[in-house]
This record gives structure tokens, C-alpha cells and sequence, in this order.
């Protein structure tokens, strides 16, 4: 039996292609179309000249090993039952005991990848024409083989790719190196024995063993007595992407050991900053993916059925996947990654045909992921990481619609805040920690209530995120526009009248219909602007008189000039301001509508909402 008819036998997937007349010109490791290729039998004929490439699936996971660290480190880990790759060596296929589906996971030192666990949608050359000097792949079965579980060989994977990290980032002072990391995973609660397996296997790493076993040590037990978490942050002569790297993987282990070796404790300090800290600590600005409407985060977007969300949302990500305006506000430009679930291909070329969508290589979509909490959120961070090892700026992911991201368990009764809020927290920390918002559309309910913002389905979770959109169909005699409500958690409250025009896009009109508007408001945000006209700016005694002259009761020939009327327009003209919808004038104690504000954005649109 040959090496191939061994490997089929044992049900690994592989194909079988040409290089250079299967594979782009100059690269012979590039298969077109390889997912359609016909899968290999025993009775394949292959030719002479045929490269293998492995597919992993349900049942193999292929570890591509991409640094030196990573395969000195290999033996020690896994005992994979083949080995392949340049003159066999680079990857391992291992065997997992319960077949499930794996999403492609790198654990990278700044933007180089240092091991990789590539499974479903993913190929490797296993035999066969490689490109550069360094020999051709080849594969090899070997005898101590053997099935490991799925968590098994991720926890594996991690600590192979942690250890790579800490090497590449090694200074060579070994006890200042160590502390911070140690601290770290007290911090995580990751118990004592597992803590010094890992750093004897470091100083192994870096041929310090020998001299510093047992002063590491005895740092480690002194650690764990007096149980001093610190923060890897203080870690010398590292950036914040590679702190952010080595904190994440030390996290995946965290979660996939868990059970067997993370002591459940309660820390004995919170961990504080002083007031003075906060303000003296430059913290970066808040990036406003929409100007006045939307931030970075976790976002959730509202409406009943028919009303035109899903237009909506795809008129935004193509907005700022260009940098466009939307709805007349700035945006900033980014990639943008729209999973249209309930959508196809298809009805995606006719919509984006129908609203005169040019090309855009900044705009991608995806029809069917993982669930939340079962892989979903590691597909979104890998789509995230990619676009920035290309230089690439994500900035904007729309997942359409809620409820398909669920894994069937949503929360229903008491606890469905608790199991709403368990499934967004994580999600909403890696959006922020990456400055990339999240906006999930979802359906109102079919009860309404008075608040427009109670009305989404689901949990009061969503409302605990970063913001909340909703569309509300205006129901007034003869109109056909909408009011899109606004509540971002770090910006004001803002109200947009919209209307979709004949080309499927949707513009803004301005102010919601003052018929929503009380009248008192009514009648000061037009004395404000009425009297801005002649002076500038207006003072509430301006706005008393002039709606004393102007805005007689009803039935009244004049409004009495009382302390209790002055009272009641000094309210209105302070809720307003505190609102938002009037600004401090150029005079001392004077209003203004932000438009006519000197520092106020001059844009095609106005971003207030009247």
C-alpha cells in the first residue's frame, strides 16, 4: 500500500492538482477552486507530476507549525499519527476523538503567525512542488499516533503558541520577565502547578533551565503565598499589541482548563485606581463610526418587520466601507462585514443594485457563521485580526438578524437577562478592545409600549451595550417617512426623520414632525431662532418676550407677564439645552441652535435633529 492509499484509508480528505497548470502563475502552493476538486480514493489515479493537499474536516485537525519555537516545542505537545509538510516537517495532523467543526485559529507576535490550527475550509500541500529553496512537502505516518479530544489539542495549541510569544518577546532578564507573567495568571486564577509547568517549559525555551529552576521557582511559590496578582502591562519593552496577544492567549488557556486546573477563589483585593490615575491617564479618543450616532462597541438596531431596517443597515456599512456620508453625517472609512442570514447572494446583487451601490472591496459578506458562545465570536475576531495584518481598517460588522446568531437557548423568563447579558459581555469586550462597532438588527416586539426603546425583542440586556437604534413608521395622515431614535451611551440622544426615496435609499428630511413636539417646545426652539437672527444669540428673557408677543394663548388676547410663566420657560429652555437641542451663545447667559454655532460642523446635512 502506497504513502497516499495509507493516508485515504485512514479517511483524511486530500486532493490532488497540478502545479502551475492547476495552481496561479508563480505559485504552485495556490489551488484554484479546491474546495470543488474531487475528494481522493484508493482507486485515484494519480500522475507522476500530481501534488496532495490535505483538507482537514470533522475528524482532523492539521497544526501548522511557523516558527522555530513552535516546532522545537512540537514532541513535547502532540503525538500527531502524520507528519507533513517541507521534508515532513512544519505540520502535524492529528486525530481528535470527537469530531467537531474547527474555525481556522492563529496565535501571531505582532503581525507573524506563529503556529496555527487550521481546520474545516482550510487546505495544506502535503506531497509535492513547494515554492522557494526549501524542498518539496512530503508526508509520513508515524507510530504513536493517537485520537486526542478537541479541547484536549486546543488547550495544546495555546500553550505552545504562549510559549512562542513569551520567547519572541524575551528580554534575557529572566526574573523581571517572569514576574509580570506569573501575575498575570494569578490574576486569572490559573492554579500554581500548571503556572510552573509552563515556566519551566519557558526557561527550556530559552536555555535557562539549567540556572534558573529553582530561584524561578521558589518566585513563583513566594507569588502564590502572598497572592499578588499584577498585570502583564507592566511587562518592560513590550507594545500594546503584544501584550494584548500574550493576555488573550493566556485567557484561552484560562478557559479551556478551567475545569480541571483553575481553583474557583475569590480575590482578595479589587484592584482600584485613585481618581487622579483616571485623570491623568491619556485615554484614546472615542471613535465616532457615525458622527453624533454611532461609536465603537456593541450596538442594536430596531424596527417592526417591512419597515426598511435591513436597507438601512446596508446603506451604512456601504457608507463607511467608502467614507461616505449616511443620512448626511460623516463617517470614517473602514471595512465592513455584513452577515446577511436571512439573504442570498442574489437578492443581495439585486438590492445593491437597486440602490445604486458601486463596487467595494471594503464591504464583505458572510450567509452562515457559528453561533454566539459556540464560535461566532472567534470567527468575527479572525475576520477582524486579517483585515489588519493587510492593512485593512475594520471598523464596522452588522449581523442581521439577532435571533439567527442564536444557538436555540435564548433566554426566555427570569433568566433571560442573565443568559443574554453572558452571551454579549465577551463579544462587546473584544469589539471595544479592537475599536470596532457591532450592531446586531433585531424585530420590535408585537406589544407596544410607550417607549420607543423598550419596544426591541429580546431582553433588557441589549439596552446594558453601547447603544440602541430604533425605526418607528410615522403614523400621521398622508406620511411616508420613519423617525430613526438614537441613544448611543457616550453621545446625546438623537431623532432623525427619514424617508426612503424611489432608488431604495434612505435620506434624512430633518427634524422628527414637530407635530411630536409639545408646544412649548415648539414655541422656544422658535423664539431661539428667531431672535438669534436679530442678536445672535438669545437670553430667556428675549425667548419670554418674544413668545409673549408672538405665541398668545389660545383664546387669550396676551400671556400675562407672571413669575410662574418665566418660571415654566426657564425649565423648557434648560431641558433643552441639557438635551442637546440648544447650545450656549456667544453672550454671557445666552442660547443658541447648534447650526448657527460658530464650531458647529457646517455639513450637507445637519447632525441636529431639528
Amino acid at each position: 500500500m502506497s504513502s497516499v492509499e495509507q493516508l485515504i484509508s485512514d479517511g483524511v480528505k486530500a486532493i490532488a492538482y497540478i502545479p502551475f497548470e492547476d495552481t496561479p502563475k508563480d505559485n504552485s502552493k495556490a489551488v484554484f477552486h479546491w474546495d470543488k476538486r474531487p475528494e481522493l480514493t484508493v482507486e485515484t489515479e494519480l500522475k507522476p507530476k500530481h501534488n496532495i493537499a490535505i483538507k482537514p474536516d470533522f475528524k482532523w485537525v492539521d497544526i501548522d507549525f511557523d516558527c522555530d519555537e513552535a516546532k522545537q516545542l512540537m514532541n513535547g505537545y502532540f503525538n500527531p499519527t502524520y507528519l507533513f509538510g517541507r521534508d515532513e516537517r512544519g505540520h502535524a495532523l492529528i486525530e481528535v476523538s470527537d469530531p467537531t467543526q474547527f474555525p481556522l485559529t492563529k496565535v501571531q507576535f505582532g503581525k507573524d503567525c506563529l503556529i496555527e490550527m487550521r481546520g474545516e475550509g482550510c487546505y495544506s500541500v502535503a506531497q509535492g512542488t513547494l515554492t522557494g529553496p526549501d524542498g518539496e512537502a512530503s508526508f509520513k505516518k508515524t507510530d504513536y499516533g493517537k485520537p486526542l479530544s478537541y479541547k484536549e489539542c486546543r488547550k495544546k495549541f495555546f500553550e505552545i503558541g504562549l510559549l512562542c510569544q513569551l520567547k519572541r518577546g524575551f528580554n534575557g532578564a529572566v526574573n523581571n520577565f517572569i514576574i509580570p507573567i506569573v501575575g498575570e495568571m494569578i490574576f486569572k486564577g490559573i492554579e500554581i502547578n500548571h503556572c510552573t509547568e509552563i515556566m519551566m517549559k519557558f526557561l527550556k525555551l530559552v536555555d535557562r533551565f539549567d540556572d534558573r529552576e529553582k530561584e524561578t521557582k521558589k518566585s513563583i511559590l513566594s507569588m502564590y503565598k502572598k497572592n499578588k496578582p499584577s498585570k502583564i502591562e507592566k511587562m518592560i519593552d513590550w507594545s500594546t499589541l503584544q501584550q494584548t496577544q500574550v493576555e488573550n492567549v493566556i485567557d484561552e488557556i484560562v478557559s479551556l482548563t478551567k475545569e480541571e486546573t483553575v481553583k474557583e477563589r475569590k480575590r482578595q483585593r479589587l484592584e482600584t485606581k485613585t481618581l487622579t490615575e483616571i485623570k491623568n491617564t491619556n485615554y484614546p479618543p472615542l471613535i465616532e463610526v457615525v458622527s453624533k450616532i454611532l461609536t465603537t462597541g456593541l450596538f442594536f438596531f430596531s424596527a417592526k418587520p417591512k419597515v426598511g431596517k435591513s436597507f438601512l443597515g446596508l446603506a451604512l456599512t456601504y457608507a463607511v466601507s467608502k467614507g461616505n456620508n449616511f443620512l448626511g453625517l460623516k463617517t470614517e472609512q473602514g471595512s465592513c462585514l455584513y452577515l446577511a442570514y436571512e439573504d442570498s447572494e442574489a437578492r443581495i446583487r439585486r438590492r445593491s443594485d437597486d440602490m445604486g451601490m458601486e463596487e467595494s472591496d471594503c464591504l464583505e459578506f458572510a450567509f452562515k457563521s457559528e453561533k454566539l458562545m459556540d464560535g461566532l465570536e472567534e470567527q468575527l475576531i479572525q475576520w477582524i485580526e486579517d483585515k489588519k495584518a493587510y492593512g485593512q481598517r475594520p471598523l464596522l460588522i452588522i449581523i442581521d438578524t439577532y435571533i439567527r446568531s442564536q444557538d436555540g437557548k435564548a433566554g426566555a423568563g427570569n433568566n433571560s437577562y442573565e443568559i443574554d447579558s453572558s452571551k454579549l459581555d465577551r463579544l462587546q469586550r473584544e469589539m471595544l478592545l479592537r475599536d470596532v462597532c457591532c450592531m446586531f438588527i433585531t424585530h420590535d416586539k408585537k406589544v407596544e409600549e410607550a417607549d420607543k426603546l423598550n419596544n426591541m425583542s429580546g431582553s433588557i440586556a441589549f439596552q446594558g451595550q453601547d447603544g440602541i437604534w430604533h425605526l418607528d413608521k410615522n403614523r400621521t395622515d398622508g406620511s411616508t417617512s420613519s423617525t430613526l431614535h438614537v441613544e448611543p451611551r457616550d453621545l446625546e440622544p438623537q431623532e432623525y426623520e427619514i424617508h426612503m426615496n424611489d432608488a431604495f435609499q434612505w435620506e434624512n428630511i430633518g427634524t422628527p414632525m414637530k407635530k411630536s413636539m409639545d408646544k412649548t417646545t415648539r414655541h422656544v426652539l422658535e423664539a431661539v431662532e428667531e431672535v438669534s437672527k436679530i442678536r445672535g444669540d438669545a437670553k430667556p428673557q428675549e425667548v419670554w418676550q418674544w413668545i409673549l408677543i408672538h405665541k398668545p394663548r389660545e383664546g387669550e388676547d396676551s400671556v400675562p407677564n407672571t413669575k410662574q410663566f418665566e418660571w415654566a420657560y426657564s425649565k423648557k429652555i434648560y431641558s433643552l439645552f441639557k438635551k442637546g437641542m440648544i447650545v450656549r451663545g456667544e453672550r454671557a447667559s445666552t442660547y443658541m441652535l447648534p447650526q448657527l454655532h460658530k464650531n458647529f460642523e457646517d455639513d450637507a446635512q445637519s447632525d441636529v435633529p431639528f
